[in-house]
């Protein structure tokens, strides 16, 4: 698929997944708050914004009186703080992983990719691919035919019942006198998506060439798998033997996405193949050091970690403690800061 094709196939995808959520999410907050849920369940922060951006959108285009809701203003970075305000009213949340921390990283990977379109900046396979996998997971956990758009006139977002915008405020609003003619705003500058939140790794200390650097605690250390039998090498065990990065990152990327997927549930892998391979092979002591690995053995080792959580029976509470003391959310954006880095994505 060429570039623009992908990034209009993408554009699809999110937007499937954008409209979804604000649906969905009006639906549940509407049928708990009633008719003023915009005042009762949104944070006074994200109601004054979500009016500002529909106040300067009104002020710089005169040619469309469309009625359009004050979530349609919403984007993903909007939506999770709402959504984590009301954990209990929106049962989409599971297709996220269902675990809060893992929900906060997926709602910034999805506003990264809002932002990147937004932006015109090329959208990869790996991030279509991404995003594919998630409006399926969205389609699977929600029956999204319960939640039709509703008919816009019908909709009772304002106290008075007329076309004005909701004020900006925790009582019940009355609507604000419209400028006779107001400025357009000047622009701003789209944000970089990695820099959500993100704290650049330091770079790991120099591995001495004869002595690779441990992926993980000794309580951690895995049993390296079997090799494959001579003249049978898969392909990522002939990468490793003719030291071909950019095959050996890309298999990494496919194997951290999956697992990213599973890291909390019984369904991810006890070992890791792919970085059981890899942290075994002379490759690995290499090139630690010049590609800047630490990241990925960070995540590896949380990984690895809540395994043996999974195994001791611990729960959802649990689990999320432990991934919020380990800084989930800057080990995920820091692994795909190195992927960019060393151009895996």
């Amino acid at each position: 698929m060429a570039t623009p094709e992908r990034n209009l196939d993408a554009y699809r995808t999110l937007g499937d997944i954008l409209t979804a959520l604000r649906v969905a999410l009006r639906t549940e907050l509407e049928k708990e708050f009633g008719p003023q849920w915009f005042a009762a369940a949104l944070p006074a922060g994200i109601l004054n914004r979500l009016v500002e951006r529909k106040e300067k959108e009104k002020a710089v285009n005169a040619f469309d009186d469309s009625y359009y809701s004050l979530l349609e203003y919403a984007d993903f970075e909007d939506l999770k703080e709402i959504c984590l305000a009301h954990p209990t009213t929106v049962p989409f949340l599971k297709a996220f992983g269902g675990n809060r921390q893992i929900c906060l990283t997926r709602f910034m990977e999805l506003q990264g990719l809002h932002e990147k379109l937004a932006g015109l900046r090329t959208i990869n396979k790996a991030e279509l691919s991404f995003l594919q996998h998630l409006v399926r997971r969205l389609h699977q956990t929600v029956d999204l035919s319960a939640y039709p758009e509703p008919d816009r006139s019908m909709w009772a977002e304002r106290p008075d019942g007329g076309n004005d915008r909701p004020r900006a405020t925790s009582d019940a609003p009355a609507p604000a006198a419209e400028p006779a003619s107001a400025p357009a705003p000047a622009p701003q500058a789209p944000v970089a998506p990695v820099a959500i939140g993100v704290r650049r790794p330091e770079a790991p200390s120099p591995v001495p060439e004869p002595t690779p650097p441990a992926p993980a605690p000794p309580h951690l250390a895995q049993t390296p798998a079997a090799p494959s039998a001579p003249g049978r090498l898969s392909v990522l065990e002939q990468a490793l033997q003719n030291g071909e990065d950019k095959t050996i990152l890309a298999a990494l990327l496919t194997e951290v996405r999956q697992l990213s997927e599973h890291i909390t549930d019984s369904q991810g892998p006890t070992t890791p193949p792919v970085w059981d391979r890899v942290s075994e092979s002379p490759w690995y002591a290499r090139r630690y050091a010049a590609l800047g690995m630490r990241p990925l053995s960070d995540f590896y080792n949380l990984y690895l970690a809540l395994r043996e959580r999974l195994n001791d029976g611990a729960g959802n509470q649990e689990l999320e403690s432990f991934l919020q003391a380990h800084a989930y959310q800057q080990v995920m954006m820091a692994v795909g800061v190195f992927f960019q880095q060393n151009k895996a994505l």
